[in-house]
């Protein structure tokens, strides 16, 4: 008893050491509240290629650098760092990080399609500031262990002293344990994670993708149940967040149309969060406005050929 009233009172402090950690995504935030990500916890974000999984992965750990002022660990196995941090340069500053890719001519404006030397100079801005904070580390050794990210993780946690969060892109690309199934191999790994978050008192993000058919239903929302190889991630994980894209699969649907899914909150309430996703950025949105969007959509009549 005397342990929690510790706690409790920690957890009031003005410094807010001891209260959880933010997304950076408003709306989720909100229906995170009033606890949010609980410190100790494995947040799993599922979802098919192409829907944003690493655009949230890169939101979280800005958030998590910048505003949180906590160091963020990026593991990826998919995009090598030089792409991640164009990408996280592009989210901070709200520039479309193509311009990294367009020579400075006399037509870059019309090749960008906006204020290149403008855009250009908030980027190299952004980008200076994010190296200044010294809190963002991307490890992208292939392959990478279990055992690879527990031991960097732990040597950040000694020479900083605390760590925000770990983020890792994505599970099934990791080195696995031999088991006699997938699905036990890749339990293992979701069950250290867990176990690391608990260890160093932070936050886990970890990307998994989702089985291909999940395209085939009606309603392609994705489910827990929907995680490839890794039937153990749904006992392992405190937060389950599924990304639908309805324009993926629906032409008439605006692309960056985006439903972030909270299937699963051991902490709290789950629902869905709507926002846009813009040149590789999220952004919050009116919930009520899109909730009501949707439900016009999905009232109306399909249209099933003919004339």
């Amino acid at each position: 008893m005397d342990d929690w009233v510790a706690d409790l009172e920690k957890r009031f402090d003005p410094s807010g050491e001891q209260r959880g950690m933010s997304t950076g995504i408003p709306s989720l935030d909100r229906l995170l509240a009033p606890k949010g990500l609980v410190k100790g916890s494995l947040f799993v974000i599922g979802a098919r290629p192409k829907m944003g999984k690493t655009t949230l992965y890169g939101q979280m750990a800005i958030n998590c650098a910048v505003r949180e002022k906590k160091p963020a660990l990026m593991f990826s196995l998919e995009m090598p760092s030089d792409q991640i941090l164009e990408k996280l340069v592009g989210q901070k500053s709200g520039v479309n990080p193509s311009i990294f890719y367009m020579p400075a001519t006399d037509d870059a404006d019309d090749q960008y399609q906006g204020d290149y030397d403008g855009d250009f100079k908030k980027a190299i801005a952004t980008a200076g500031r994010l190296s200044e904070i010294d809190m963002l580390y991307i490890d992208d050794t292939p392959g990478l262990s279990l055992a690879h990210i527990v031991s960097e993780s732990r040597r950040i946690k000694r020479e900083k002293g605390c760590v925000g969060m770990i983020l890792v892109d994505y599970l099934t690309l990791m080195t696995a344990e031999k088991a006699d199934r997938n699905d036990l191999a890749y339990g293992m790994i979701t069950k250290g994670l867990k176990n690391l978050a608990k260890e160093l008192g932070c936050v886990v993000v970890l990307l998994t993708q989702l089985n291909r058919e999940l395209e085939k239903r009606v309603n392609k929302r994705p489910l827990p149940s929907d995680s490839r190889d890794t039937g153990q991630i749904e006992q392992d994980c405190d937060y389950w967040v599924g990304i639908h894209r309805e324009g993926a699969f629906d032409d008439s649907v605006p692309q960056g149309e985006t439903e972030l899914i909270l299937r699963l909150n051991r902490h709290g309430s789950t629902g869905t969060v709507y926002c846009n996703q813009i040149n590789g950025a999220i952004y919050d949105t009116d919930q009520q406005a899109a909730a009501a969007e949707r439900r016009g959509r999905e009232q109306q009549p399909k249209n099933k050929g003919g004339f």
